[in-house]
């Protein structure tokens, strides 16, 4: 049986979740990667759950060794973080669902200086035995360094270091709380100095491979007789919205009326406002700005619709009962001083320094704009402002200025609100 020594380039790379390496013999002096011409990959199912400030991996193999007996060593590539990267966490190892015990391996070409190592664990496979593996972890979106955009990458390229192709790879993405919205095309106007001043940067959501179906918030793709020369790459914004806050919310548990309800996606929770009487002048503000990585949080994106879902809308009963909202004020700006809500509802403010990652912002001297007042029609649909131009924003406000009065409760509600940054998006192929 011969083995060929393989320079281990993929570990210069800066993304860091990837395809398991080769099998490779325990009498190695160190992990390497190598060609191995008894183990076939027959087919390796990929699942990822992407949140909003992180994602995890699952990934399962099924192995055939066409060989003689043999002991042999996984390793799975893996190195420290870095200002732009972040080393895989959490990373375990199962052989038919028994976890396997993992160990840290150096990459031997450098192993005083080297950030990058393998994660290994032990196998012994019989001949012509076939075998179920899994690898499970957890990491951060890759970004750069104003955090212009978020990406996930895994490695396919090292299996075709395998004999033969792989017959079946298939790849699910579940998008668990990030909404349509953070997956549009949007154009965004930066005023950092890190960045052209004014420049434009287009952020939209991109694949690689360019061959998947994307279908409730589930993107899948299905590769046959794969010996691959491609890696997988997720790429979009930072999350659209960066933060949502009110002047009051109805005291409740769980944050079940909280300020954040109208952008989780979800018409069946809503935003109740908590003040005596039926919430005129309360008002609800939802931020979409780009943010650095900075002392400064700034820039404006292009938006040309506004959308709102009325009332409580989890059911007729509950849409009756309450208060929905008949005329509204619509406001906005570049930019958004954090101190207005302090002495009103501080725990949102906490929330929201908690978001953006910093204690302190730089704001624009520029008064906050009325962009007009606007009638709501009494349903539970979603309805929709739309712009006569695109307009450059980093928040608007929505203040309630009438209301419908509900049949039980005197108090007003918003399920749920969507900035709209493109006349027409469609993200599905």
């Amino acid at each position: 049986m011969k083995y060929f020594f393989l320079l281990v380039l993929m570990l210069c790379f800066k993304t860091l979740s990837s395809d398991t390496g080769p099998l490779i013999p325990v009498s190695a002096s160190n992990v390497k990667m190598i060609k191995n011409e008894d183990i076939q990959l027959l087919d390796e199912i990929i699942i990822f759950h992407l949140y909003r400030d992180h994602y995890t991996v699952e990934v399962n193999y099924t192995f055939v060794n066409e060989g003689k007996s043999q002991e042999i060593i996984t390793g799975f590539p893996n190195a420290r973080g870095s200002w732009d990267t972040h080393s895989i966490v959490n990373f375990k190892a199962y052989e038919n669902d028994k976890e396997l015990v993992v160990f840290r391996k150096d990459n031997e070409k450098d192993v005083k200086n080297s950030d990058s190592y393998y994660e290994c664990s032990k196998l012994f496979f019989k001949e012509g035995e076939k075998k179920s593996i899994k690898n499970t972890y957890e990491q951060i979106y890759e970004r750069d360094y104003d955090s212009t955009f978020m990406a996930v990458n895994y490695i396919l390229k090292t299996g075709s270091y395998w004999k033969n192709k792989i017959k079946s790879i298939k790849v699910y993405a579940y998008f668990e709380n990030i909404t349509p919205e953070d997956l549009q095309k949007r154009f965004i106007y930066f005023t950092s100095d890190s960045l052209k001043s004014g420049g434009e940067v287009v952020n939209k959501f991109e694949i690689t491979p360019d061959k998947y179906e994307f279908k409730n918030n589930v993107l899948s793709m299905h590769l046959t007789d794969v010996e691959p020369d491609f890696d997988i790459r997720f790429s979009f914004s930072p999350l659209f919205y960066t933060y949502v806050c009110s002047s009051s919310e109805l005291k409740s548990k769980n944050d079940r009326y909280a300020a954040k309800n109208v952008i989780d996606n979800n018409p069946a929770t809503a935003w109740v406002e908590g003040v005596s009487g039926s919430g005129i002048n309360e008002n609800i503000t939802i931020g979409f700005g780009p943010r650095t990585s900075g002392s400064k949080v700034e820039g404006s994106t292009l938006i040309n619709k506004i959308g709102i879902i009325n009332g409580y809308s989890k059911d007729k009963d509950a849409f009756i009962s309450n208060n929905r909202v008949k005329k509204i004020r619509v406001s906005y700006n570049s930019c958004l001083d954090l101190d207005e809500f302090e002495d009103k509802v501080p725990e949102q403010r906490n929330r929201i320094l908690d978001n953006i990652g910093v204690e302190k912002r730089d704001f624009d001297d520029e008064a906050e704009k009325i962009l007009g007042e606007y009638l709501l029609k009494d349903k539970m649909e979603m309805q929709y402002i739309q712009l006569d131009d695109p307009l450059l924003a980093s928040y608007i406000k929505i203040t309630i200025l009438d209301v419908y009065k509900g049949d039980k409760f005197d108090d007003t509600c918003i399920s749920e609100v969507k900035v709209i940054t493109e006349k027409e998006h469609n993200i599905v192929k």
